[in-house]
């Protein structure tokens, strides 16, 4: 008869949503289990990120980047979904191309008056988001 102890560990893109079975309950990362029978013991993992869409539109070009890093979608570049971790803050930067005018934010929550027009915006990864700015050509 001894103590048995046992680590959740989860993928980047997962968390430990709860233990069952064993003795072991709850949410924390570890779990000892008295093993003075045979037991079973289950970890039950959620995702713990989502993902961010990039697309551009209008009649011009141009690109969007984020930090941290993972979207480079437009103007020949195609990296266009990424996935973030829970509560992970991304700054999107859009660049026009030549002959191109960046013409706004049009979803993902960067369309609001106050940011539709900055080159920058900020996301909170709380969501699936899909993000999309327009370009017009000059």
């Amino acid at each position: 008869k001894s103590h048995i102890g046992l680590k959740a560990v989860p993928d980047d893109y997962s968390y430990l949503y709860s233990w069952s079975g064993g003795g072991c309950s709850g949410s924390l990362s570890t779990c000892t289990v008295y093993m003075d029978t045979n037991k079973t013991v289950q970890g039950s993992f959620k995702n713990g990120s989502y993902y961010l869409t990039a697309k551009t539109e209008g009649t011009g070009s141009g690109a969007i980047t984020s930090s941290p890093q993972g979207i480079s979608c437009g103007a020949g570049q195609t990296d266009c979904l990424q996935w973030y971790a829970t509560n992970t803050i991304v700054t999107l930067t859009v660049t026009a191309a030549a002959g191109s005018t960046f013409a706004g934010w049009t979803t993902g929550g960067c369309q609001y008056a106050a940011t539709r027009m900055l080159p920058t915006c900020k996301v909170t990864m709380n969501r699936n988001i899909l993000v999309k700015a327009a370009f017009t050509k000059n």
